[in-house]
């Protein structure tokens, strides 16, 4: 069976989380790519290994599904080796054929021994009404499309807003909303990425442009000049054709984002391996790395209009700085010459560690090097 996904809760740890799924640490943190198991915060997702049945040890009591475009009830118990009739008692659920795009469903535990799970029967109180499919139905999500309608995923909207609405990705870009980083301005949560995104030759696949976030370390960690980064230059990922070659929205192993949130990332982690080379500690350059990106907000070289707001665009160019202090090996060397002491600074990249650049940014983190919230 497939993995099941996981929101970490603000006092979690890695460790309670498997013991409650009864899994170990080690198959979470490998599945995720996660090297330091103390390193999850709030708000982060993480995909979970199913359970393995053995002899002494209890199988979860049960596991939590996210529903997904296109699904029915009896193919979601079929997926888990359970009754539909079991689903609909542990979720308290009336009508089988009507469920929703996001909402997640309590799996009961698939018993040890008995009789195989079947179909529920239809009854009065659970036939398909006329002309309903029996399929997942849209009830408060934003629905993100293609200019063409093809759906791509879906947004939960705020308290007070309008339960259902429907975007296409251009006019979600222009009111400047954003699903990857929950301490930002404007975000709204990521429900669900329809499986197509995924298939190549669909038109939803093909909405974005496609990377790994290897291929974005790769970018990233090309020694540039300064100058390269202004809009247009050999190092603004998103203009780049080794980037985002002027896509709007891109997928990075199957999350999308918006391309000029991923191309923050590559200025930052340049101006962080430039600043430590000068000033010899780290957390120094992490917070001159953040001025200078609020300085040079809109990538102009000359007159370059500040952004010192608590948009996504800071947030990104942390996420860079972070990686990149805790990817590059630091080494101060002392030489003794007629002249006196001198110290000489040396920046290695030594790949250790994504989940910086895959994860939002942490209370912590954003009170720490958090400049631009710290000025209001």
């Amino acid at each position: 069976m497939g993995d099941v996904e996981y929101r970490v809760k603000s006092g979690d740890t890695l460790e309670a989380i498997a013991r409650r799924h009864s899994v170990s640490v080690e198959a979470i943190a490998r599945l995720n790519g996660l090297s330091d198991v103390n390193r999850i915060h709030a708000g982060l997702v993480l995909k979970i290994p199913r359970a393995s049945a053995k002899p002494g040890v209890s199988p979860p009591s049960e596991v939590r599904y996210r529903v997904l475009a296109g699904e029915t009830l009896e193919q979601i118990a079929r997926r888990h080796n359970v009754t539909v009739e079991a689903i609909r008692q542990a979720n308290h659920i009336e009508d089988i054929h009507r469920i929703s795009i996001g909402h997640r469903l309590i799996i009961p535990a698939v018993p040890s021994s008995g009789p195989k799970p079947a179909p529920a029967q239809a009854s009065a109180s659970s036939s398909p009404r006329k002309n309903e499919s029996p399929t997942a139905t849209i009830q408060d999500v934003w629905e993100i499309t293609r200019d063409d309608g093809t759906f791509l995923f879906c947004l939960r909207p705020r308290p007070g807003e309008a339960r259902k609405r429907r975007l296409t990705v251009k006019a979600l870009y222009a009111e400047g909303i954003q699903w990857f980083e929950p301490l930002a301005d404007n975000y709204r949560e990521l429900l669900l990425v329809d499986a197509n995104c995924q298939i190549t030759g669909t038109k939803a696949y093909y909405a974005f442009k496609h990377f790994t976030w290897k291929q974005i370390v790769d970018f990233a960690t090309v020694d540039r000049w300064s100058i390269s980064f202004a809009s247009g230059n050999a190092g603004d990922w998103k203009a780049s054709a080794q980037g985002a070659a002027g896509y709007l929205i891109v997928n990075i192993d199957g999350t999308p984002y918006w391309a000029d949130a991923i191309g923050q990332i590559p200025f930052a982690v340049d101006t962080f391996k430039d600043y430590v080379e000068d000033l010899g500690d780290v957390d120094k350059a992490i917070a001159q790395t953040i001025q200078t990106g609020m300085e040079y907000g809109d990538g102009s070289l000359i007159g370059a209009t500040e952004d010192h707001s608590n948009a996504y665009d800071n947030f990104m160019i942390l996420r860079g700085a972070l990686w990149a202090a805790q990817n590059h090996t630091v080494v101060k060397k002392v030489s003794k010459g007629w002249r006196g002491e001198s110290t000489s600074i040396t920046v290695t990249y030594t790949p250790k560690d994504q989940s910086a650049l895959m994860s939002p940014i942490s209370v912590a983190d954003l009170k720490k090097y958090g400049s631009w919230v710290k000025r209001k």
